[in-house]
């Protein structure tokens, strides 16, 4: 499902990392910023289309009101379960979590501390993804996570794939 995402951090971070499928990025025309030109660059270099429009026009498409005039289209995370792929390194299981913004603030903080995957137990966090996102300045896109759906399961793939966690 495609979403808008809001903020240059939350709108390079879909772009660098590459996970997603990047549609359509909009820049507000008066900003002409070293960061408005790397993200029509990168953008561009992924086939996502560049749209220079008025302030008016963002506002119209924006949800927010900190998007400092940069969004972009494209489609939310999908996020694999854990038996789908083999996994090896630093592994963190996060469980317990309700609120968006500690999430993001999680995943900001295994990201910077060298995690190579996040586990979360399966729950629809696609509501809150533009949220994540930003709270995690960006590291919820980059860092890999994967889903299970109970502890058994875990339990299961770490003795199978011999993950340490």
């Amino acid at each position: 499902m495609e979403k808008i995402f809001e903020g240059a951090i939350s709108c390079k971070a879909l772009l660098e990392a590459g996970s997603s499928d990047c549609k359509k990025l909009y820049i507000d025309k008066k900003k002409n910023t070293k960061d408005t030109r790397y993200l029509a660059k990168i953008a561009k270099s992924r086939g996502c289309e560049v749209v220079f429009c008025s302030r008016d026009e963002i506002n119209a498409l924006a949800t927010g009101k900190t998007h400092g005039g940069i969004l972009l289209l494209a489609e939310e995370k999908q996020i694999p379960q854990l038996t789908q792929g083999h996994v090896q390194g630093f592994l963190c299981y996060i469980d317990g979590v309700e609120d968006p913004y500690n999430l993001g603030s999680i995943s900001r903080t295994l990201y910077a501390s060298g995690c190579d995957a996040m586990i979360l137990p399966k729950r629809d966090w696609s509501f809150a993804e533009q949220t994540i996102l930003k709270a995690s300045a960006g590291a919820y896109e980059k860092l890999p996570i994967y889903f299970v759906d109970s502890d058994e399961e875990l339990v299961d793939s770490c003795k199978k794939y011999e993950l340490p966690i």
